[in-house]
């Protein structure tokens, strides 16, 4: 309970304030998905917190995404951080799960694409003020860089179960990756199916 002090004196009010206390030990990011997106930003991510008691808003739940620009300020190491507004997700029975935000544009955009990939420390404040301990990695990548080029085999049964090879270049594993398979039977339908990243230039799905 928060009581309001003026010249030291308890100003009488007919009601009372909350301010909640928490340990920060337990404001920590369990894991997010997916951990990367394209540099033009307007990805949702979804973070799992390690208490979910700490799923709340004090007054400023936000998503806060800092970038290392040395490379922009001529070899001087300097960050720069973009917050953007976060929301708490529940489950169907009303429990709190998961804080959803969605990715700002990375300020690198030009080193990205001669690069590839940029990284950005992403942390957690309920209040604004406030941020979570070790903040958890998301990578920005170019989409010049990511291209599948050729599939083996380019046709099976139509029951499915048959395992597809992607060859492309860039291929990373950036949080659950998948195939997605259009226009199936000419009825514009749209399949998606867990994929696994071999490596950079091989795909299974």
């Amino acid at each position: 309970v928060a009581s309001l002090l003026v010249g030291g004196a308890r100003v009488e009010q007919n009601h009372t304030l909350t301010f909640v206390y928490y340990d920060p030990d337990f404001l920590q990011i369990r894991s997010l998905s997916p951990t990367g997106g394209p540099r033009d930003g307007n990805t949702e991510v979804v973070l799992e917190m390690l208490d979910n008691r700490l799923l709340l808003d004090l007054g400023g739940l936000l998503c806060r995404f800092t970038f290392d620009v040395t490379l922009t300020h001529g070899g001087t190491p300097s960050t720069a951080s973009m917050m953007v507004n976060a929301s708490i997700e529940s489950n169907m029975y009303g429990e709190r799960r998961t804080i959803r935000c969605y990715t700002p544009a990375s300020p690198l955009m030009t080193v990205s694409s001669r690069i590839g990939v940029v990284e950005a420390a992403l942390d957690i404040t309920l209040n604004g003020i406030d941020f979570s301990g070790e903040p958890a990695r998301f990578e920005y990548y170019s989409p010049h860089t990511f291209a599948h080029h050729a599939i083996l085999p380019w046709g099976g049964p139509a029951h499915g179960g048959t395992v597809v090879h992607v060859i492309g270049t860039g291929l990373r594993a950036l949080g659950e990756a998948r195939c997605r398979f259009e226009d199936i039977g000419r009825l514009n339908m749209r399949i998606e199916v867990r994929a696994t990243v071999v490596n950079e230039t091989h795909a299974l799905c």
